[in-house]
């Protein structure tokens, strides 16, 4: 493998010291030499992932601060292979449901070991940016996937099972989903903004320190997070779209992110006279014209703060004005931030430090992220027999990060799955909310 090197924009700064693990659940043992034949394939096709981060020199694109590396004496990740005891009966109960209590030990068992999670300690100690573990489980198989969030995002990474899952089952791989390896993550989105006029960005990025997110996270039980999935059938979906459709049309992900944001509402806050504002992370490849390849490498989202009242106000307004509110700050988002981001490509040099902007003032935020777009489920690997199979769930788990945050998934029985990361005191608060909405909602009841 020649040596490549792949420079990194401001948005893989920002998420460099973030990881993103992706947990795919299996009912048939599978097959660890084709994954790792696939493997070997996957990342000859796509050298950005057995790189090395590093900080890029020079003053040519001042922007650009790190850099991925890709060198024979140094490049690869870590694939580990283990067996437990652990039944897959003690993880999925039956096919429409798995028993999610069992995720923390999921996480603590079938995880790659504890590893660098600042970028100054990627750097120092020449980190993976991909850890794989394959656990065999007695009757199916754990396959964890935990990839640095600097050289990309939820597409990404998408792309890079895809194609690990066609190499691993002979499909024709790299003919139609290959990942576009010819330009660096930064290169993509500077080359496409280069033309475009830079205005002043309100929302998106500020400097020169992160706010904190919680006074109280110096308490150990406030570090904790709870992660559970909720599944939202076709016709509960159908019915909270209808209800969320009364003002404007919407989305189901308006619909089911407004939903979010009153739920959240009635959970314990910081203090409850804040504005309580919805965070909606916007994947910003198609607001490029020509829009950007969706399985383009890099960490292209883009957050947008939909500003909202008092957590006691937002709790009183229907999913309809709430709906209408997201659809309309989303295309608000979409239409700027191309603008936004040529002045961080084109002046970032002058800022120290670039962070994800929040409002100036006091404030609650909920956050609600979209990967309804990537059927997980659908990734196939081999198996130790001849029979089909396929992930039965997909959880993409973050270690913190957020007060409230929610995760939505297309489900392969139909609807949408939901994941909700909280703290253990808000969490049972949530379900009974929940609960009693899905109630409300089968008699076409406002709420």
């Amino acid at each position: 493998m020649m040596e490549n090197e792949f420079l990194l924009g401001p948005l893989e700064l920002l998420s460099a010291n973030r990881w993103v693990p992706i947990t795919l659940v299996y009912p048939k043992m599978l097959n660890r030499e084709a994954l790792c034949s696939a493997l070997q394939a996957t990342l000859n096709q796509n050298p950005i992932f057995a790189g090395r981060l590093q900080w890029k020199v020079g003053k040519a694109f001042p922007a650009a601060k790190l850099k991925v590396v890709v060198d024979p004496t140094m490049c690869g990740i870590l694939f580990t292979t283990s067996i437990s005891s652990m039944k897959l009966k003690d993880i999925i109960v039956d096919e429409n449901t798995t028993s999610w209590r069992s995720r923390s030990q999921l996480t603590k068992q079938f995880m790659a070991a504890p590893h660098a999670m600042t970028m100054h300690k990627m750097i120092k100690e020449s980190t993976s940016l991909v850890y794989i573990t394959l656990t065999q489980l007695d009757g199916g198989s754990i396959l964890c996937v935990e990839f640095a969030h600097c050289i990309g995002d939820g597409s990404t990474f998408y792309h890079f099972l895809k194609h690990l899952s066609q190499a691993s089952t002979l499909l024709n791989f790299g003919l139609v989903n290959e990942l576009n390896i010819q330009a660096s993550p930064f290169h993509l989105v500077y080359e496409a903004v280069n033309l475009v006029p830079a205005n002043v960005p309100v929302w998106l990025f500020v400097g020169p320190k992160p706010r904190e997110q919680s006074p109280n996270a110096s308490l150990s039980h406030e570090l904790m997070v709870n992660t559970k999935v909720f599944w939202f059938t076709q016709s509960q979906m159908e019915r909270i779209k209808t209800l969320a459709s009364k003002n404007s049309i919407v989305s189901s992900n308006d619909a089911l992110t407004a939903l979010l944001w009153k739920l959240s509402s009635f959970l314990p806050t910081q203090n409850s006279h804040y504005p309580f504002h919805l965070r909606v992370l916007i994947n910003f490849r198609s607001a490029f014209s020509p829009p950007l390849p969706l399985n383009s490498i890099g960490n292209m989202v883009y957050s947008a703060i939909v500003k909202g009242a008092p957590a006691t106000i937002i709790s009183e307004m229907d999913i309809a004005s709430l709906a209408s509110i997201c659809r309309q700050s989303i295309e608000a988002g979409r239409a700027n931030v191309v603008n936004d981001l040529a002045i961080v490509y084109k002046h970032a040099s002058c800022w120290s430090k670039v962070y994800w902007n929040d409002p100036p003032e006091e404030h609650n935020i909920t956050s609600v992220t979209s990967l309804a777009a990537f059927n997980f489920v659908a990734l196939e690997f081999p198996c130790q027999d001849t029979s089909s199979v396929s992930a039965l769930e997909q959880l993409e788990s973050p270690f913190g990060g957020f007060q409230n945050f929610f995760q939505v998934f297309t489900d392969a029985r139909g609807g949408y799955r939901v994941v909700a990361h909280l703290s253990p005191r808000t969490m049972p608060i949530f379900e009974e909310r929940l609960k009693l909405y899905l109630v409300r909602s089968a008699w076409n009841e406002n709420y």
